[in-house]
């Protein structure tokens, strides 16, 4: 594990286990209807949390711990594009950075980290067929940035709202399905519904 965590964006292998318990903590209160206060339903939550947050915390452990791991062998593999696809090397190491980051693993959720896991096989696959294929991979990199543009400058109005923050979800499953479709998306997903939810979103 901590071999593992060298690679990580972690400043250390306890930084990371404390985040993995937050995460799983938030995960727990957020499943049995967040804190309680009165004594009855604090002692129902630590009995709850007793029998439930060993294997909780197993599960964010070893999710994030492969997140960590796959971006650490993804990071070499976009460095040694050639020159002739940096376009794409660059918008590959951006998306990395979106998702990868100290405290994502508390940030994102565990709900959310077997989707992270899946965005970064979306970028595998996309680098195992951008070299064969750069002309289609340009025009998905074109659709996808042109939204994310978009996204972006409402995020100084609407930046933490529900509804820009399901919309930055979005644009990472349609990623997935232009780049990697055989994975699969969480949601339908294409430019036009990305499209309608930022026109949502301007009109808040």
């Amino acid at each position: 594990g901590r071999a593992a965590l060298a690679v990580s964006p972690y400043p250390s292998a306890e930084a990371w286990a404390e985040d993995c318990l937050a995460c799983a903590l938030d995960d727990h209160l957020a499943r049995h209807g967040g804190p309680r206060f009165d004594e009855a339903g604090y002692e129902a939550l630590a009995v709850s949390a007793e029998q439930e947050m060993e294997e909780a915390l197993v599960d964010v452990a070893e999710t994030s711990l492969e997140i960590v791991l796959l971006n650490a062998d993804l990071k070499p593999r976009i460095d040694g594009l050639p020159e002739l696809l940096n376009a794409a090397a660059e918008d590959m190491r951006v998306q990395l950075d979106r998702l990868i980051y100290p405290g994502f693993v508390g940030l994102m959720g565990a709900a959310r980290l077997p989707d992270v896991l899946r965005y970064l096989r979306a970028i595998e696959r996309r680098l195992d067929s951008v070299a064969e294929s750069s002309g289609r991979d340009a025009q998905h990199m074109t659709v996808v940035q042109t939204l994310e543009a978009e996204h972006d400058r409402l995020a100084d109005r609407y930046g933490g709202t529900p509804e820009h923050v399901d919309v930055g979800w979005m644009l990472q499953e349609l990623r997935v399905g232009l780049f990697a479709q055989m994975l699969g998306t969480r949601v339908k997903v294409s430019e036009s519904r990305v499209r309608r939810a930022l026109t949502v979103i301007d009109n808040l």
